[in-house]
């Protein structure tokens, strides 16, 4: 885990001539570098999908050094305590989707804490094959967000990446049941039963907890589209939660989309293996997101949003791409 946060460091560096400080990767930017060999598959994945930058600042620094907490200037509030599990892809390449969650949990009053030990999850190697690998990270992962629970006494552990919530509650028990370990299996199930995603908790935690968002209500200024992820809406059964928050806390304008529940062509490694099939679903996603006239496209997991915030610059798209906490952040 110390290699790979160095090699993020260092590529947060090392990526500036093809970044040119943006926040993305862009085949004209690679321009002459294209034709280095272990650059050619990279500037073809560029060519229709820009691919993001790593952060200068992972979220794990900035968390450190923040100063006054939003949380300080809420006079009621939801006495919980919450730590935050954001999941590689809001750590390494959008720390703002995390500062967002950590706003909005603090504008009612929430306590976030964020465990410095946290890392991946294990999620690519375990949709790899990489069963090894894939133990280790679980492993470890168990082991530092009991450590968290204990230490601050938390109620819940919260992430807004359903993709790593999905991991954690799900695939860490099915893989220790094959496995038969039976101890790490206990673990995984006593784990499971504090985790939560950022969606679910806003819908079922914060909303009846009787401490409004205290959101500006200047109107439906926005309108908003929203795309349902495979995993929010097919493995945590997300439907009607994200468009609730939406309709009738934010009271924005929810323009739904044809086959809004249908892949948007990342599906993680796939996008990379079967690139041809990803930008064809890519753009069917995108063509019927812009067709509601819609501002904002939102969807509650950084994969899904990865994916298409990529496409969106590439094809210069006039469509802003959010994560659900980016959205309520906005408006508080």
């Amino acid at each position: 885990m110390r290699f790979f946060d160095l090699l993020a460091r260092l590529g947060s560096i090392g990526q500036l001539p093809v970044t040119r400080g943006s926040q993305y990767v862009r085949s004209r930017n690679i321009g002459a570098l294209a034709k280095l060999p272990f650059m050619r598959s990279f500037a073809s994945l560029a060519s229709w999908r820009s691919l993001p930058a790593f952060a200068t600042r992972p979220l794990r620094d900035r968390v450190k050094q923040r100063g006054i907490s939003y949380r300080q200037n809420v006079k009621q509030g939801l006495n919980l305590t919450v730590c935050y599990f954001a999941g590689c892809m809001t750590d390494r390449l959008y720390p703002e989707m995390g500062e967002a969650v950590i706003k909005v949990l603090e504008s009612v009053g929430i306590r976030v804490v964020f465990p410095q030990k946290q890392n991946c999850c294990g999620l690519p190697a375990l949709n790899s094959g990489d069963r090894r690998d894939g133990i280790a990270m679980a492993r470890q992962t168990i082991v530092s967000l009991e450590q968290a629970l204990r230490e601050n006494k938390a109620d819940y552990i919260l992430s807004a990446s359903t993709s790593c919530v999905v991991t954690i509650v799900q695939d860490y028990i099915r893989l220790f049941e094959d496995l038969n370990y039976q101890g790490w299996l206990r673990r995984a199930r006593a784990l499971s039963e504090k985790v939560i995603d950022f969606t679910s908790f806003m819908d079922r935690v914060v909303l009846p907890g009787g401490i409004a968002l205290p959101v500006r209500q200047l109107g439906a200024a926005d309108s908003v589209s929203y795309h349902d992820s495979c995993q929010s809406c097919n493995c945590l059964g997300l439907r009607s939660q994200a468009r609730n928050v939406i309709q009738n806390v934010l009271k924005l304008d929810l323009r739904e989309m044809p086959q809004s529940d249908v892949c948007c062509g990342f599906g993680g490694s796939t996008s990379l293996e079967h690139p041809e099939v990803a930008e064809k679903l890519l753009n069917n996603k995108l063509n019927n997101a812009e067709g509601t006239g819609a501002a904002v496209l939102v969807a509650d997991n950084p994969g899904c949003l990865m994916h298409l915030r990529g496409g969106v610059d590439a094809s210069g798209r006039p469509i802003r791409v959010l994560h659900l906490a980016q959205l309520i952040a906005e408006q508080l």
